[in-house]
C-alpha cells in the first residue's frame, strides 16, 4: 500500500506542481493587471485635474488687470510688435507661475516631463493671448512689424 501511495505522489506531484505554478502564476496577472487599471484611473484623474487647473490659471492670468494694462499700453499706437508680443508672453507666464504655485508645477510634472512643463505653460498662454486679442490680429501684427 505504502508503495502504491509513493509512486502516485511521485507521478501526481509534477502534475501538481505545475497545476499550482499556473494558479500561481494566473492570480499574480490578475492582481497586476488589477493595480494597474487602478493607477492607471487614478494617474488620468489626476492628469485631467491638473491640465484642467492649467487651463482655469491661464484663462485667468491672461484675462488678469495686469495683461489687460500691458495690452492697453502695448495697443497704444494700434499693431502689436514681437517685442510687445514676447513681453505680454513673459507677463502672463510669471502670473500664470504665481498662480499655480510650486505645487502646480510639482503636479503638472507629473503629468508631463519636467521639461514640457514651461513649454506646455507657454503654449497654453500664447493660444489664450491670441485668443483673448482676437485670434489672427496677433499674428498679422507681428507678421506686418516684420515686412516693414
Amino acid at each position: 500500500m505504502i508503495e502504491i501511495l509513493e509512486r502516485l505522489a511521485a507521478d501526481a506531484l509534477p502534475a501538481f506542481a505545475a497545476f499550482a505554478m499556473a494558479a500561481l502564476t494566473w492570480a499574480l496577472t490578475q492582481g497586476a493587471l488589477f493595480l494597474r487599471r487602478k493607477t492607471d484611473s487614478e494617474v488620468a484623474q489626476y492628469g485631467a485635474g491638473a491640465l484642467e487647473r492649467l487651463d482655469a490659471v491661464v484663462r485667468d492670468a491672461v484675462g488678469a488687470t495686469v495683461l489687460q494694462r500691458e495690452v492697453t499700453i502695448a495697443l497704444a499706437d494700434g499693431r502689436l510688435s514681437s517685442d510687445e508680443l514676447a513681453h505680454l508672453a513673459d507677463v502672463a507666464r510669471d502670473e500664470v507661475r504665481g498662480l499655480l504655485g510650486p505645487s502646480g508645477v510639482e503636479a503638472l510634472a507629473k503629468v508631463v516631463d519636467r521639461d514640457a512643463v514651461e513649454l506646455l505653460i507657454a503654449a497654453k498662454v500664447r493660444a489664450a493671448i491670441e485668443s483673448r486679442l482676437g485670434g489672427g490680429m496677433l499674428l498679422e501684427a507681428v507678421v506686418e512689424e516684420g515686412v516693414k
